[in-house]
């Protein structure tokens, strides 16, 4: 069951779990709200009909598609936008408040941060979506290291007097687990329950850019290698001060485990 490396995407809202397996391509600042798409759904008899707007108003039109369901439906650009992608769709319920993270940051994010960038592109091109894409599986890996997915595991013998299943890494998954991470058809886990994904936009640029002087660096004694690091610092102090926020209703609201406690019964 691993992590999803091609497509490392974060859903936000999918309270019917109607969306599995998000795949995009063509992603850019100019169909995107800085890495963000905004897809809905509309039932039509057994189909449904899908269309991914740019905007949060949902009246920019960049993908659509349409088939049967349950299914993968093929999304096509619209509006030249040059994004298309598709998407295993479990439920043919209307839905507007599906919010879909492609990118932590995009290039513009990047460009914006970093005045010198032009100097990666001297000699011949960065591919800066592959580097996106690299810092949005970084994301993962480090977002499963504080909360792991929630692993199943056998039931124990329940013998009188004897022991019993107990909430943690090892016994029975984690509340927090289990509203953070989904399992799809493809037995991948993906993150569905982050409600705060946003915050992590200055991390992404400290991270993608790192990763982006790396990559041009020759040797020790290369000045881009030293510029990594201090990108690579700085996204680890960045790290350290952020929270992850779990929607554990799928309603685009963080929630907390309420606290509780019983009650001793006395006489007198």
């Amino acid at each position: 069951m691993p992590l999803p490396s091609l497509y490392p995407f974060i859903s936000k809202g999918d309270s019917l779990a109607q969306f599995e397996a998000w795949r995009f391509v063509g992603m850019t600042d100019l169909n995107t709200r800085r890495g963000t798409v905004y897809p809905s759904a509309a039932p039509s008899g057994n189909d449904v009909a899908i269309t991914v707007y740019s905007d949060f108003e949902r009246t920019t039109e960049v993908a659509s598609g349409s088939g049967t369901v349950p299914g993968r439906i093929t999304l096509t650009a619209e509006n030249t936008s040059g994004l298309s992608g598709s998407v295993w769709c479990t439920e043919n319920t209307a839905t507007a408040v599906v919010e879909l993270v492609l990118q932590l940051c995009t290039e513009q994010d990047l460009r914006n941060s970093e005045d010198r960038l032009e100097g990666l592109l001297l000699r011949d091109e960065v591919d800066f979506s592959d580097v996106l894409r690299r810092t949005g599986q970084e994301f993962y890996t480090l977002v499963q290291a504080k909360i792991r997915p929630p692993a199943s595991t056998g039931s124990p013998l329940h013998i009188a007097g004897g022991s019993q299943a107990q909430a943690g890494t090892s016994g029975e998954p984690e509340s927090t687990a289990l509203n953070l991470w989904s399992l799809n058809r493809e037995n991948c886990w993906e993150l569905t329950g982050l409600a705060n994904p946003d915050d992590f936009r200055e991390w992404a640029i400290q991270t993608a850019l790192g990763k982006a002087w790396a990559r041009k660096a020759h040797g020790g004694e290369d000045p881009k290698l030293a510029r990594a690091m201090v990108y690579e610092r700085e996204a680890d102090r960045l790290w350290k001060l952020l929270a992850l926020w779990v929607d554990v209703g799928h309603d685009l609201s963080p929630d907390r485990t309420a606290q509780t406690r019983s009650f001793r019964i006395e006489r007198g």
